[in-house]
């Protein structure tokens, strides 16, 4: 999984940057529309690497707001509560921190 993420970050880094050389030159040949669409693929390559590190950054989170769940707060804090959904539901507003795949991995604890 992280080889696949510094994967999609090096193809990003280097589709943003060739895309930002590809605008420079293109403006200075006077092809302004070609440049402008060069412009657009620069963006999108440094957003694509920009949301990827978003990403990286809310899954350590995540798992570390996971790590200070053991199963008898995650049983206080689901056990009135039905169904799996509603569960991971509970713990999610309990503690926004933790993402969709470890609450529903704590609750799943619990079932053993």
């Amino acid at each position: 999984m992280r080889a696949a993420r510094v994967l999609v970050v090096a193809l990003s880094g280097l589709l943003g940057l060739a895309g930002a050389v590809l605008a420079v030159v293109s403006f200075l040949d006077g092809d302004v529309p070609l440049g402008v669409l060069w412009g657009f693929v620069a963006v999108a390559g440094a957003w694509s690497v920009v949301q990827e590190a978003r990403r990286g950054d809310r899954a350590a989170a995540s798992a570390a707001a996971a790590a200070d769940w053991p199963p008898e707060r995650v049983h206080a804090t689901v056990g009135g509560v039905e169904g799996e959904v509603q569960q991971v539901r509970a713990l999610r507003r309990a503690d926004p921190a933790l993402g969709l795949a470890d609450a529903a991995a704590l609750v799943r604890g619990l079932r053993g």
